[in-house]
């Protein structure tokens, strides 16, 4: 695993690990979306299955989005998606990109691929924050 994913992510890695060597080969997504949400509560964590995500400027609706899960722990959150596809396609590293972005406070993302071989996973960058960041005050 990396040494920029959070102590939250590993958990959530982890337990989608475990998940995917406790489940037959190429399952459709909603089964492994459903061992991980039961993984992830058994496991402590806070979930929010499907939140959907508003954005907002000036009062006008610019965009919605609804990853597949938002975990929190005593001090973190992640905003995660899940897919079960032989790759993960640019529109899928997209989609949970913006979902990511969607959440406008602190979080760290994860897009989860549990591909039939092994199980992949991708850290997402949290740009909502990084853009307020840089802008000058």
């Amino acid at each position: 695993m990396s040494n920029n994913s959070t102590p939250l992510i590993r958990l959530v890695i982890a337990l989608a690990i475990l998940v995917e060597k406790s489940s037959e080969r190429q399952q459709p997504a909603p089964v492994y979306h459903a061992a991980l949400l039961r993984a992830m509560r058994k496991s402590g964590l806070t979930v929010q299955q499907r939140p959907l995500l508003v954005v907002r400027t000036n009062g006008r609706l610019v965009s919605d989005h609804t990853p597949d899960f938002i975990v929190q722990d005593k001090s973190e959150t992640a905003v995660v998606c899940v897919i079960a596809s032989l790759q993960t396609k640019p529109a899928d590293v997209e989609r949970a990109q913006a979902c990511l972005d969607a959440y406008r406070e602190k979080a760290s993302g994860l897009l989860i691929n549990f591909c039939g071989e092994k199980l992949l996973w991708s850290l997402l960058i949290h740009l909502y924050l990084h853009q307020v960041q840089a802008e000058p005050t």
